[in-house]
């Protein structure tokens, strides 16, 4: 007697959302964290592609071990992130870039005016850079290298090309001689 049992085991759940714009969305809601992650990253990936050419800015005004000044904004990268650093001290993400992204102070996540003061956009914008990685499930080729990192809400997609790379070429040797080919903001989805 032979007895066949067929397993099944799904890793999600489809829940309904709605973006920003009203549209609904279905989305998987995984066990794992690991899992959700990955696939949102290869899904964002996929369809948010598209190459770009950013050319390099000049190298930060000042930095630290902990942090980056520009002109109008300063940069605290956590320890978790500081092997990242280089990207923005030697400009290939430039300062500018990050401004533009975020917009005018008034539009930046929790900020409040104060009542009867005039909004001024001359104030340092500080943002705090975490949890940058290599994202290594997503290949580019030898030579093209995707990342992504956290500034609060938002997750940021990297693409980092280097045309003397080779597949063995180690991260701080790949981001000195990068240029950066593609930057995505993700959207943030409310359930």
């Amino acid at each position: 007697m032979v007895v066949i049992m067929a397993v099944s085991s799904c890793h999600y759940r489809l829940y309904k959302a709605v973006d920003q714009n009203g549209k609904k969305h279905k989305i998987r809601g995984y066990k794992s964290y690991k899992r959700e992650h990955k696939y949102y990253d290869k899904t964002t990936v996929k369809y948010q592609y598209k190459k770009e050419n950013h050319f390099s800015s000049p190298a930060c005004v000042a930095k630290t071990d902990t942090s980056i000044d520009c002109d109008s904004i300063k940069l605290f990268v956590q320890k978790d992130s500081r092997s990242f650093a280089p990207i923005f001290t030697n400009g290939v993400i430039s300062c500018k870039l990050m401004n533009h992204i975020y917009g005018p102070m008034s539009e930046l996540p929790g900020f409040e005016p104060i009542p009867g003061k005039e909004l001024k956009d001359t104030a340092i914008k500080s943002f705090a850079i975490f949890n940058f990685h290599r994202l290594k499930y997503i290949h580019g080729g030898r030579r093209c290298r995707f990342y992504q990192f956290q500034v609060v809400p938002y997750w940021f997609y990297v693409e980092l090309t280097n045309k003397k790379a080779k597949r063995r070429t180690k991260n701080e040797d790949f981001i000195k001689g990068a240029q950066l080919t593609w930057f995505y903001r993700s959207n943030v989805i409310t359930l």
